[in-house]
């Protein structure tokens, strides 16, 4: 952040929309605020994955939708 300052350079974030200007304290403290808030979103998502995979491990199932469903054929060879 203090490279990007230091150079004149803005962050636009393209899931939220908004533009930092690193020049202003409120958009760094904004681009903080907003960084730790992703952090700890994606710490949840990979919480919730790993307690779902050991569940599905525990119970003999895959952790996965395979990648090779049947599916029927129009033409009746399935």
């Amino acid at each position: 952040m203090e490279l990007c300052e230091a150079r004149g350079k803005k962050i636009f974030i393209t899931s939220d929309g908004p533009l930092y200007d690193l020049a202003h304290w409120k958009d760094r403290r904004n681009l903080r605020e907003d960084a730790w808030d992703f952090e700890t979103e994606s710490d949840e998502v990979s919480m919730r994955n790993r307690r779902t995979s050991a569940a599905q491990a525990e119970q003999g199932r895959p952790n996965a939708r395979s990648l090779w469903l049947k599916s029927r054929c129009s033409d009746g060879r399935g």
